[in-house]
């Protein structure tokens, strides 16, 4: 198969791997014991960062919205913001979307490009506790990546990335 990987993870004892349109899992322990098996011919990873696993859940961006990988089976979990999904610019989403896990609020990110734009502009959240979706509009920050840090003497905090080279941070209260 020519078509690149787009991603990849470690779950478990194995490293998944997508493509566009297919999710893959490599496990074994050397490469005489080495087993590539295709999970689904249906769902991929777009973007290389729009993976996260967080409690033992592997989710990942397809261009129908977020999926969950469990090891054996593979489907979409975002079902009820889905009006978001066929809003996304998937062209440009396989450039800069993103996703992480925020542990200290409960919730999963996802930074999508929405509405012919070609940069994050929307941010698709999941607050795992009360089993909720929401959406939150985030114009004028560029994002290309998400990533958990703790600054000196502070609290882990999540801080955003952008192609240009910016980085900021959210602080307690969403605002960058």
């Amino acid at each position: 198969d020519p078509t690149p990987v787009s991603s990849m993870r470690a779950y478990f004892t194995q490293l998944v791997l997508w493509k566009f349109s297919s999710t893959w899992s490599l496990s074994g322990t050397s490469p005489d014991t080495f087993n590539l098996a295709q999970d689904s011919p249906i769902y991929g990873c777009i973007a290389k960062n729009a993976a996260c696993v967080w409690e033992q859940k592997l989710w990942f961006l397809d261009s129908k919205g977020v999926c969950e990988f469990n090891g054996a089976n593979t489907g979409i979990v975002s079902s009820k913001v889905e009006d978001i999904f066929k809003r996304m610019n998937v062209q440009a989403a396989c450039q800069v979307a993103t996703m992480t896990h925020v542990k200290e609020r409960n919730e999963v990110w996802t930074a999508i490009p929405v509405d012919g734009a070609t940069y994050c502009n929307m941010m698709v959240v999941y607050d795992y506790l009360a089993s909720a979706w929401t959406t939150r509009t985030i114009a004028g920050n560029n994002y290309s990546a998400f990533g958990l840090m703790t600054p000196p003497k502070e609290k882990q905090r999540v801080f955003y990335g952008s192609e240009s080279g910016m980085i900021g941070s959210y602080s307690s209260d969403l605002y960058g």
